[in-house]
């Protein structure tokens, strides 16, 4: 995982959540699931690496 000293905020947690909830809905995955687990760690890297767009962050997600 990247590691990376960029906290987050609230408003950032919310998007983050939104972009996964999305993609496990999407999916009928549960959240509980090693994928979904997998899917929300590197939502929060792409995020911390800079990437902070919920239409690149769900595009980035899509493929994986």
């Amino acid at each position: 995982a990247f590691a990376s000293l960029v906290s987050l905020s609230s408003d950032d947690l919310k998007l983050l959540r939104e972009v996964w909830e999305d993609w496990c809905r999407d999916r009928n995955v549960d959240g509980s699931t090693e994928d979904a687990q997998l899917k929300a760690r590197s939502l929060i890297d792409w995020f911390q690496f800079g990437i902070s767009d919920k239409c690149q962050l769900r595009s980035l997600l899509n493929p994986l």
